[in-house]
């Protein structure tokens, strides 16, 4: 045992100690956190260089003699490589004080070294803590400047294993770049990705975490040496500051700058939040991670079971055969330790007052333990879990084809209300998505085949081109299906679904936008309903006088198209005809829109009923007996499906349209079994679209046209 003193009195020190009675306070004063100082090896390394260049500096200038500077260098060195190992270095990391006990403790040790380097015996008789190792230097840059040396070199070892977690990531990404797998939003089934874009994902926040701990380290090297208390450099003599740096990078080997504003680095710890930060970030994104693993691991029998990780040990002392994802869980709780420091670390950041941060010892130590938790969790977790992990690929690859979120696809060519309706029958009847589009004849075999390929589905350049291509190739068959309809049957369908609109005498804006989608669908030209413009030789003149099919609803039924013509003899009074007391009440339409310029015309409040009668012999819906007559059966029956839709679009077939339809039922030699199944086909369409889509989701009935039609032409053509 040997003695020491200071101004509170004696203290006895083990024999094998070379530290001295401050240290022995800071111990007896503050055993609280069960660490020490000498277990932070990085940081009582940067501490005794910080040491050795400050009096490299100080003989540089003549304050310190030659040989006490090498001793103090010897010592220092000695600290360096671990022969002054860490039970040296006793005083707990939570040393109150803002960094005093830590300095003070490496102070003596040198210094008690030093001397018995000099002399052979351990004291301060030729070298003193402060008068010689802490020369020209305070605590306050002292150890800020070992603090950051400290940390630049320990990020730098856990970005290098970050880095190699990145390559174990990188691995598994080209193994099972073409591995399909189901992905999952809010834990529900989603659609396919595959497991090399999974872990790519996984890989980019690893990869990002390597460049911010670049950045980080990078922060590190900017030390306030010099600053000595609260940055003014008070006590430090002429030529030291420039001699000091020089010294730093010698001794430590780093690109060490002097910080550019001392007042700035013993004030703000906001440089100390950065890198907290970054170390909170990489830890929730390994957790992300992590959890990840453990949800697709999970089973073995009733679980996700897409992966299996190592086992490494067993899981359970009460179930045989249970294997747990320990590391994964191991990344999980470091995750959340880091995080937690980080908190810690804000508010002794934020809790700095006036001049100086008296927090150092708390921030100090939650960055290292981050840093150490880190460096030694990724390997373990690189190693024992990632690097072992299998894929089930058939299992995933089953698992993809039956999530009902390809749907989504068939939406995409389809419209929503088909993907909706695929994914329902799908649903109910426990299908995969690409047997309910053939079940339910929305698409063939061999393009349900190419359309729900799950692989294809992961890729966005190829599922784009051949969502684009089969929309094409959808609206070019449907245009042909329609194109092949006659002239004469396409200007009766229009024709007859005009007649329903104006059944009630009133068009209002929804049914002009149902015109307008037929006239577009039939794609009948403007001169159908501008009177003024010559019409195409193989369509129907609109200005020869012709028979309306809209009869006076209060008349007889015709019981075929020639009995129609006595119901528009100017003369009579159910002619067809607006008159002042029955004028069309208009929404406002584009000019020259097919379904309404003429309807707009006869309007015109300024016109005479003479008049009126004029345009209304040259309205396009004017349309012969002979005409309809010349339809085949299979065109009568599609003239009538249309007619039947438009009435029964809003779901309510009034008595004005139901008379209507039955007139035209009549015109076209229709019997009522035929008019009724029909009518029945037109509502198990609509029923169909709609039925699995709330109100707010369903597509404005007139956008249903042109769908409607390309399914009827084919059902009407049956005899």
């Amino acid at each position: 045992m040997r003695l020491d003193e200071d101004a509170l009195g004696q203290v006895t020190l083990p024999d094998h100690a070379y530290y001295g009675v401050h240290t022995q306070r800071a111990r007896d004063n503050f055993a609280v956190s069960g660490r020490t100082l000498g277990e932070q090896t990085a940081l009582v390394t940067a501490i005794a260089q910080v040491k050795k260049a400050a009096a490299l500096a100080n003989h540089d200038v003549g304050v310190l003699r030659e040989p006490v500077a090498r001793a103090i260098c010897q010592a220092a060195d000695e600290i360096a490589d671990g022969t002054l190992g860490p039970e040296q270095f006793p005083v707990d990391v939570l040393s109150a004080g803002g960094g005093v006990s830590p300095n003070m403790n490496v102070n003596e040790v040198i210094a008690c070294r030093a001397n018995e380097i000099l002399t052979g015996r351990r004291g301060y008789e030729f070298v003193h803590p402060n008068n010689h190792v802490n020369a020209a230097q305070s605590t306050s840059d002292a150890m800020a400047t070992a603090v950051n040396i400290a940390l630049h070199r320990d990020i730098l070892t856990l970005r290098a294993a970050v880095a190699d977690l990145a390559q174990a990531l990188r691995d598994k990404t080209d193994e099972h770049r073409d591995t399909v797998k189901l992905s999952r939003t809010c834990l529900q089934d989603a659609v396919p990705v595959t497991f090399g874009q999974a872990f790519g994902a996984y890989l980019a926040v690893v990869e990002r975490g390597v460049a911010r701990l670049a950045s980080a380290a990078e922060a590190c090297l900017d030390v306030p040496m010099g600053g000595t208390v609260v940055g003014t450099g008070l006590g430090v003599g002429a030529g030291y500051v420039d001699a000091v740096y020089p010294r730093l990078r010698e001794v430590t080997g780093l690109p060490l700058r002097r910080h550019p504003n001392f007042f700035d680095a013993f004030q703000n710890g906001d440089v100390f939040q950065y890198i907290s930060t970054i170390f909170k970030a990489l830890a929730c994104g390994l957790v992300k991670i992590a959890k990840d693993l453990r949800i697709l691991a999970s089973g073995n029998r009733a679980g996700l079971g897409e992966i299996t990780l190592p086992a490494v040990q067993a899981g359970s002392s009460f179930m045989p055969g249970k294997v747990n994802p320990v590391m994964a869980e191991l990344v999980v709780q470091v995750g959340l330790q880091v995080c937690g420091n980080d908190t810690v670390v804000t508010m002794a950041v934020e809790g700095a007052e006036l001049d100086f941060n008296a927090w150092t010892a708390v921030i100090v130590k939650n960055l290292f333990e981050s840093i150490h938790l880190l460096t030694r969790t990724l390997p373990l977790f690189a190693d024992k879990c990632l690097r072992g992990l299998t894929v089930h690929v058939d299992h995933n690859r089953r698992t993809a084809e039956r999530s009902l979120g390809l749907s989504t696809v068939v939406g995409g060519v389809y419209g929503y209300d088909t993907g909706a309706r695929a994914a329902h029958h799908a649903a109910d009847y426990d299908l995969t998505i690409k047997q309910a589009v053939i079940d339910l004849g929305i698409a063939p075999v061999d393009t349900a085949n190419l359309l729900l390929d799950p692989v294809t589905l992961t890729d966005a350049t190829r599922s784009a081109h051949l969502l684009d291509d089969l929309l094409t190739q959808r609206q070019t068959a449907a245009a042909t299906l329609i194109e092949n309809l006659t002239p004469t049957v396409r200007a009766a369908i229009y024709h007859a679904t005009r007649r329903v609109a104006l059944a009630d005498n009133n068009i209002n804006q929804q049914e002009q936008h149902a015109l307008a989608v037929v006239a577009d669908a039939l794609n009948l030209p403007t001169t159908l309903t501008t009177p003024d413009t010559p019409v195409a030789s193989d369509t129907p003149d609109p200005t020869t006088p012709t028979t309306l099919i809209t009869p006076d609803l209060n008349a007889p039924i015709a019981p075929d198209p020639s009995a129609l013509a006595t119901l528009d003899d100017p003369a009579t009074p159910g002619d067809g005809v607006a008159r002042p007391d029955q004028r069309h009440q208009l929404d406002p339409a584009t000019p020259g829109d097919p379904a309404t310029s003429a309807l707009n015309a006869l309007n015109d409040p300024n016109l005479t009923d003479t008049a009126r009668g004029h345009l209304s012999a040259a309205d396009p819906d004017h349309l012969s007996a002979a005409d309809l007559s010349a339809l085949t059966d299979p065109e009568r029956r599609l003239t009538y499906a249309c007619a039947a839709w438009l009435a029964a679009a809003d779901s309510v077939t009034d008595t004005a349209e139901a008379n209507l339809l039955t007139h035209l039922q009549h015109a076209l030699h229709l019997d009522d079994a035929t008019a009724t199944a029909l009518r029945t086909d037109i509502h198990a369409l609509q029923a169909a679209r709609r039925r699995y889509l709330p109100r707010s989701e369903q597509l404005p009935w007139w956008d249903e046209f042109t769908d409607l039609l390309t399914r009827l032409i084919p059902t009407t053509a049956t005899p």
